[in-house]
């Protein structure tokens, strides 16, 4: 990171370290010119989180909408750190355990602590307590509890200088190089403070800033990015825009990566600071309304299914084996044998008249058993 990069009006100040500089970011918040186009991308992304709440509203049991918003939001934060899996393997590692092969399911237990992640803190903000510095850290333990990044001090702040960019990066080449570590501890209760209760700015506006600054001081050895994104959702619940995680972020920052990295960058460089959280108000929009038709699918997909068994099944249990179906997408007999509180034999003939009606097929090779809600996991959590 080259001294030369950062203008006059760059937010924060550079300081020397072992060969070369560190950007220590100044306290938030900015002060970010009026603008037009800014005000009508802030009216517009708050409707389509507004629509995104009503159609949620539809939805019989609001824990099958979440599960699957929340499981591409794991997804996608892993895949922007180079860690790639894919929706459907996480999900039947749910239902049946970790596959043979030791790579994989460490990759997909990464995203399984991603989510514990993210339900802790809605936990956490649920019981209307603070975003406080202590959740920061808990929050980061979690998600690198016994998965790659376990060796990297998981849930305490950074004693050592840190580099972004590529591996073996002096801070001369490095893309970034956040502030040296005795700054971190001060500058996350800043941030904490002003995540908490600063009005300055309307609160979506403030979650841009929070986020950038979250990054920029980047407090822990590895797992920056993952936790910073689910700060978001954290502090969106926290603040009452939102009342539970309906928008994930991530898959609209994965899908335009390079830009999501430029921006972040050309605050810290320049101070650009409008072009920065216009762009994550239109991450907030478009991921608003992909909830919003998730939430639609899968209500008419419940609602199909429904039918289907109240027409052709002569018992109850189809009808559980949906709302099983609809939170878990793979099931075994014995699962709904234990969900539905009726033998083995009645559970599998359950599955197998689903099948029949094409709600579920049988997923070839697995043991035990299983069946797949494709559709379902096909338009809802992979589309």
């Amino acid at each position: 990171m080259r001294a030369d990069q950062f203008e006059a009006n760059a937010p924060g100040t550079l300081v020397p370290i072992f060969n070369g500089v560190a950007f220590v970011p100044a306290p938030l918040p900015p002060l970010i010119e009026p603008k037009w186009e800014l005000t009508a991308r802030l009216d517009k992304a708050s409707a389509a989180l507004a629509r995104a709440a009503g159609y949620a509203r539809l939805v019989a049991n609001p824990e099958h909408l979440l599960r699957p918003l929340l499981l591409r939001e794991a997804v996608e934060s892993n895949r922007l750190e180079g860690t790639h899996t894919q929706i459907a393997d996480v999900l039947r590692q749910q239902a049946v355990g970790p596959p043979a092969d030791h790579q994989r399911a460490g990759r997909q237990l990464e995203v399984l602590r991603s989510l514990q992640a993210i339900d802790d803190g809605t936990a956490w903000v649920v019981e209307r307590r603070e975003l406080s510095p202590f959740l920061i850290r808990s929050l980061h333990g979690e998600l690198l509890r016994d998965v790659r990044g376990t060796d990297k001090s998981p849930g305490r702040f950074r004693t050592t200088q840190v580099l972004i960019g590529a591996e073996g990066d002096t801070p001369a080449a490095a893309r970034f190089v956040p502030p040296p570590p005795e700054h971190v501890e001060a500058s996350i209760a800043e941030l904490s403070a002003f995540m908490g209760s600063d009005e300055t700015y309307p609160v979506l506006v403030s979650a841009a800033l929070s986020h950038y600054q979250f990054e920029a001081i980047h407090p822990f050895e590895d797992g920056n990015g993952r936790l910073g994104r689910i700060l978001i959702i954290l502090m969106l619940m926290s603040r009452g825009v939102i009342e539970k995680p309906l928008v994930a972020l991530s898959p609209f920052f994965e899908r335009r990566r390079d830009e999501y990295q430029r921006r972040l960058n050309e605050v810290s460089t320049r101070g650009a600071w409008t072009e920065w959280v216009l762009f994550f108000l239109d991450a907030i929009q478009a991921q608003a309304e992909d909830s919003s038709r998730r939430a639609v699918t899968l209500t008419e997909l419940t609602e199909k299914y429904r039918s289907l068994a109240r027409a052709k099944s002569r018992t109850q249990t189809p009808l559980v084996a949906i709302d099983l179906l609809m939170e878990r997408v793979f099931v075994s007999a014995p699962e709904l044998a234990t969900y539905a509180k009726c033998n083995y034999r009645t559970a599998r003939a359950a599955l197998e008249a689903l099948a029949a009606l094409g709600v579920v097929e049988q997923v070839e090779g697995a043991y035990p058993q299983l069946w797949v809600a494709r559709e379902l996991s096909e338009e809802v959590y992979e589309r």
